[in-house]
């Protein structure tokens, strides 16, 4: 399977970093969603595609984000 995202914003250039198909993952209209999704779950697992991904798993980036966020409270803890 691969991500299915909106065509704007800095999606079309990640979704080439990571090595999916832009064409099979990138939606320009609300219709466009539900059937690359389907697509992505008829299609087989690539697992360098995985692979690729990993570094935008909740697990991974939930722990960016604490501790983003305590490093934030700790530095404005003097207000």
């Amino acid at each position: 399977s691969h991500p299915v995202l909106p065509n704007r914003l800095v999606y079309p250039a990640r979704i080439a970093a990571i090595g999916a198909d832009p064409a099979a993952s990138l939606y320009d209209s609300p219709e466009e969603p539900a059937d690359l999704i389907e697509q992505a779950l008829n299609s087989g697992a690539d697992p360098a595609l995985a692979e690729s991904t990993t570094q935008y798993d909740w697990s991974v980036v939930a722990k960016q984000y604490d501790e983003t966020l305590s490093s934030l409270v700790a530095s404005d803890s003097g207000f």
